[in-house]
């Protein structure tokens, strides 16, 4: 009887024992299952939030271009007004040294130059 007594005790402690075990191997597989869908979701928002840096660094990069296209732009349009008021000071110059030299032309037998 004693060891009939035993065995049952010892089958007790085994399913308390299985219990224990299943339930651990429970809390795992759901730990296991969290693990899981947090790191899927952690890479989804790493992917998500690439792609997103990935598409502000090309509108930057259009932004870049576009500005670089528009300092040309500008700088042309600068040199040519450079060089236009370039040449209407040089045409100033030259016209008031003809008009300079026509007063001394006219004024020369008048103040009895030569």
């Amino acid at each position: 009887m004693n060891k009939i007594a035993k065995e049952e005790r010892n089958r007790g402690r085994l399913l308390e024992d299985r219990q224990r075990v299943e339930e651990e191997l429970r809390n795992a597989g759901q730990d296991l299952e969290s693990a899981i869908k947090l790191n899927a979701s952690t890479v989804a928002d790493y992917e998500k939030e690439m792609r997103r840096l990935e598409n502000k660094e090309d509108n930057l990069k259009k932004q870049i271009n576009d500005l670089r296209k528009q300092i040309g732009e500008e700088r042309t349009q600068l040199n040519n007004l450079i060089n236009r008021i370039s040449s209407e000071a040089e045409d100033f110059a030259l016209n008031k040294i003809q008009s300079e030299q026509k007063k001394i032309y006219w004024l020369r037998p008048i103040l009895n130059l030569k």
